[in-house]
């Protein structure tokens, strides 16, 4: 299977602006709050996210969590981590999946996967990263959820898993897709102090040689991967395509 199959959206990051980020591959701009900087990337550049500096998509079925599978990929970059602080959230005050950072009793940081199948449940179904935060170092992050019911997380390719014995409700909010923060009560919260890049967003679970393709031995691969994406795609505009 390729890699652009079921891709919605690709996040290259490689504008050198303080404005919104181009949507690679599908029509999902990134709206731009409080100027996000473009820095180093593990490829070209990045966006630096902090506080009341985030970027976002208004909700829309494309993000939606439903009940069919989800993936979501990027890179993460800190030197100042910090405790429950969201580099993906989607959703209200409820939360439908999210990306973030947290520290353990022991003192470590660590990435985790978040899943709320349902608006009655009182906790989220939580997956960790397998090896902690290492200061000044590219982080590969992949999120992966199935049936609404298992999710696996990836670390530099190494994976973690975790699932429940209920059914998939197809829970769905009117929230935000946000890239470094979370929503709560309508106003931007828990700011990941950092720079994120190449985020991609896929509707399907991606396999683990997969994202072993897209950790690329930690040199990451970009958008289109070597391939050639679909006509109509942003990508071949300037192929004349």
């Amino acid at each position: 299977m390729s890699l652009l199959d079921s891709l919605v959206s690709y996040w290259k990051f490689d504008e050198n602006t303080t404005g919104n980020r181009a949507d690679s591959h599908g029509p999902h701009t990134l709206n731009a709050v409080g100027s996000p900087q473009p820095d180093p990337g593990i490829l070209g550049y990045a966006v630096r996210v902090g506080t009341s500096t985030w970027l976002y998509v208004d909700d829309h079925p494309d993000f939606r969590l439903g009940t069919s599978d989800l993936t979501i990929s990027l890179w993460a970059y800190t030197t100042t981590p910090a405790d429950d602080v969201y580099l993906v959230y989607k959703g209200d005050t409820n939360i439908e999946f999210a990306v973030r950072m947290v520290k353990d009793p022991s003192g470590y940081y660590y990435y985790e996967g978040l899943l709320k199948d349902s608006a009655s449940m009182t906790q989220p179904l939580i997956v960790r990263s397998a090896n902690a935060w290492t200061s000044g170092a590219w982080r590969h992050l992949v999120f992966v959820i199935k049936n609404g019911v298992e999710i696996e997380f990836y670390s530099n390719a190494t994976r973690t898993a975790n699932s429940w014995s209920g059914t998939t409700s197809g829970f769905t909010s009117s929230g935000k897709y946000c890239v470094g923060c979370r929503i709560s009560g309508g106003y931007s919260v828990d700011y990941f102090p950092g720079r994120i890049d190449e985020m991609g967003f896929w509707r399907r679970a991606l396999s683990q040689s997969e994202v072993s393709e897209l950790y690329n031995s930690a040199n990451a691969l970009s958008y289109p991967f070597g391939e050639v994406p679909a006509k109509g795609a942003p990508f071949l505009m300037f192929l004349g395509i």
